[in-house]
């Protein structure tokens, strides 16, 4: 793995949070995108070398509406990037480490996602991403 990329905080009003992190906070506000492969929009604010990504549901059946239901807002995951994320998860699959979903898959500003199971991250979720 590169680098540490960001961390996802799962809101239920992402223009609320925004407010609160660009006018407040004076986070440098990114923009908002819509993924549709995960069912959410997300805002992005940069912080030199970080970023921190906020995560609202598009429907009941995101995976971000379920983890609000179950857990409540907060840290959804932490998000580290690879130049080469087929052979990493290739890797980490050899060495017993579980993941989430059918594979790699589309993802935030265009990259390619997969990601780690929690619980073979000690009860983290680990975001793997390229791009």
């Amino acid at each position: 793995m590169k680098r540490f990329d960001h961390v996802a905080i799962a809101v239920s009003d992402l223009n609320e949070a925004i407010m609160l992190y660009r006018d407040v906070f004076s986070f440098s506000y990114m923009g908002t995108e819509f993924v549709s492969e995960q069912q959410v929009r997300v805002a992005f604010f940069e912080l030199g070398d970080f970023r921190l990504e906020l995560l609202e549901a598009t429907s009941e059946e995101s995976p971000i509406a379920r983890f609000i239901k179950k857990r409540g807002e907060g840290i959804h995951h932490l998000a580290f990037k690879t130049d080469e994320l087929a052979l990493e998860v290739s890797e980490l699959k050899k060495a017993g480490v579980h993941f989430i979903g059918n594979g790699i898959t589309k993802g935030a500003g265009g990259s390619k996602v997969q990601f780690v199971h929690p619980n073979a991250t000690f009860g983290t979720l680990i975001e793997l991403c390229e791009g």
